[in-house]
């Protein structure tokens, strides 16, 4: 049987949510538009056999690019997207 689990993420939407999906002992995750995280996010992606996972932007690119600032900021806030190197740590 397919089961489906919502997850709390961090990101500037209305009640953010990233999946795990089981289907008997295998565990996919899908976690996008992910601010930061957390502890909790870590736990949930735990053991996965496969994930899907955002990977948004370079920092420095994105500073020096030509963005309105006040995107950048969001983009670069815990309630924005994961830099390249947050998703290789979480990884």
């Amino acid at each position: 049987d397919l089961k489906i689990d919502p997850m709390a993420i961090s990101h500037d939407a209305a009640e953010p949510v990233g999946y795990r999906v089981y289907e008997g002992s295998k565990k996919a995750c899908i976690c996008t538009d992910l601010g930061c995280y957390t502890d909790y996010t870590q736990a949930c992606l735990q053991d996965s056999d496969i994930l899907l996972l955002e990977s948004n932007h370079d920092i420095n690119m994105l500073q020096v690019g030509h963005y309105p600032y006040s995107l950048k900021q969001r983009i670069l806030g815990n309630r924005g997207h994961l830099s390249n190197a947050a998703s290789g740590q979480l990884l």
